[in-house]
């Protein structure tokens, strides 16, 4: 008797066995090309921005748990920019300090031992391998499991000039910290939107994306995208008939969760609201409740009513920053407009703007499948994918226009590449299925269709494979480059790198030649 052979897609309990296996491998991979460094030892932190850090992670345990609460008391601290000191309270974001030395006292609690330096040399990797996880949840939020996966594979490895750097071992900075919480905050944020009345995740997505705002300036760019896409979404919604009250739960709810939070982090603060950054937020909220009020208005009446309204806004809102009343950083408006940019704030590397031949050596074959992926979500055109088409197209800009945002387009690389090749596979794993035979026994389909299916799938694995691919082996090199880079103070002090160790002889002469209380100024650049 001939057994009928079982279909080669595996379903229920299995599918979600095999894709939890996918993911487990996913962050293990991830963490453990961000640990390459443990060769050179768990030394240092790597440059001078995680040695601020961790000096407020270990100001904040040295005080014991009270040290959290203490933290909004350092208005002057003389160590940072002597003579005049820094007001570190409303210069600093506290996140990435709270949540080491929070972890460190924690597992000391515990029992465990290890040191401050230790944990927060060890976090970033960790956090970088955590990302992961949030990518595929975002990713399958938005065009299902297989999406995820993909993108979550490719989030592993994305960007290593820019995003793997921020998460290797001993970058203690915010960025590994940030990323996370942008991931997790934008995946309750498209669950959110996905379902009527469902406030519970907003409110998750707003913890997170206050969580980001107390860790990281870049929050303030997610949360103008969100304002951007609920006033896009609901004239969208409007004008085609297909309104739905899922923003007026989701967006309010996330927003005043976030908002709440970045008013107790004193470098934004209840000002924020009337700033440049914040100000926008308020002007999608009025667009979202006049556009519910308007719902119930006839099509014609509701199209005058909404152009009206949305004129009356915009007229409001370019008044108050005519009028001086609303600002922004230079910074952060330099992202929009480079010509604005001054020679100090031109002066850091990182916020140089960057080519397309930058794009393709950072990203590769991610480039066209992202591409891909963004044809697709404006295709389909629902509300949280007019969500990802925005933070797409933004994020390319703002990435060319400040090469440091390159940390920013990593996610979305990976969730569109994810969603370009999900959708580029679908079709050739569908002929590669059993088809239902009319005498109701599988069997599999034989032919042509299934013989280039199969092909197909041979070559986008040729294509993939680092082994063999002359396309995926330039991103896997400079992967492995940047992830065995020893950190740049270790380099200097240690000569692990450097024939001539200059940093070596100058800390030697300083301590030879000058007294104990000297001062010495430099820029970090």
């Amino acid at each position: 008797m001939k057994l009928a052979r079982p279909p080669l897609s595996v379903r229920g309990r299995e599918a979600d066995i095999l894709a939890a296996l996918c993911l487990t491998t996913a962050f293990l991979a991830a963490l453990l090309i961000r640990l390459v460094r443990l060769q050179q030892g768990l030394i240092l932190l790597d440059e001078f921005d995680p040695y601020f850090q961790y000096w407020m992670a270990r100001r904040v345990v040295e005080e014991g748990w009270r040290g959290f609460a203490d933290w909004f008391t350092w208005f002057k601290v003389y160590k940072f920019w002597f003579p005049h000191g820094r007001d570190v309270v409303h210069t600093a974001f506290p996140g990435l300090a709270f949540t080491g030395a929070f972890i460190y006292m924690l597992i000391s609690s515990m029992g465990v031992k290890a040191s401050l330096m230790e944990v927060c040399s060890l976090l970033p990797p960790f956090m970088g391998a955590l990302t992961v996880v949030a990518i595929y949840a975002l990713g399958r939020e938005v065009d299902g499991r297989a999406a995820g996966l993909y993108a979550a594979a490719f989030m592993a490895f994305i960007s290593p000039s820019f995003y793997l750097s921020r998460t290797l071992l001993g970058f203690f900075d915010d960025e590994s910290v940030g990323i996370l919480a942008m991931a997790c905050a934008l995946a309750f944020y498209v669950r959110a939107l996905k379902k009527d009345d469902n406030v519970a995740d907003a409110a998750l997505a707003g913890l997170f994306l206050g969580y980001m705002a107390a860790t990281w300036g870049a929050a303030a760019y997610v949360m103008n995208l969100m304002a951007v896409h609920a006033a896009v979404a609901t004239l969208m919604d409007l004008l085609t008939g297909r309104y739905a009250r899922r923003l007026l739960y989701a967006y309010p709810t996330t927003m005043g969760v976030a908002l709440l939070i970045a008013s107790m982090v004193p470098k934004h603060g209840p000002r924020f609201m009337a700033s440049g950054l914040g100000f926008t937020i308020l002007a999608a909220l009025a667009i979202v409740v006049i556009g519910e009020a308007l719902s119930a208005l006839r099509p014609r009446q509701r199209s005058i009513a909404m152009v009206g309204a949305v004129a009356a806004v915009s007229v409001g809102v370019a008044s108050l920053w005519a009028l001086g009343l609303l600002t922004a950083p230079e910074r952060y408006l330099s992202v929009l407009n480079p010509a604005i940019r001054s020679p100090l704030v031109s002066s850091v590397a990182e916020h140089q703007p960057v080519t397309w031949a930058y794009f393709i050596s950072e990203y590769h074959l991610l480039l066209p499948l992202a591409l891909a992926g963004l044809y697709f979500a404006l295709r389909r055109h629902e509300g949280h994918d007019v969500l990802v088409a925005l933070m797409a197209l933004t994020t390319f800009y703002a990435a060319s226009s400040m090469a440091r945002l390159m940390a920013l387009l990593a996610p979305v690389i990976a969730v569109l590449a994810g969603i370009g090749l999900h959708r580029a596979l679908s079709p050739v794993i569908e002929g590669l299925k059993a088809r239902e035979a009319p005498k109701r026994k599988a069997r599999y389909a034989v032919g042509p269709h299934r013989a280039a299916a199969a092909l197909t799938l041979m070559v986008v694995a040729a294509l993939i494979t680092p082994a063999i691919s002359p396309i995926a082996q330039p991103l896997v090199r400079a992967v492995v480059a940047r992830a065995k880079s020893p950190p740049i103070i270790a380099t200097s002090t240690f000569s692990i790198a450097a024939e001539v160790p200059d940093w070596l002889n100058t800390l030697a002469w300083m301590r030879e030649n000058l007294p104990a209380n000297a001062v010495v100024a430099c820029w970090w650049d």
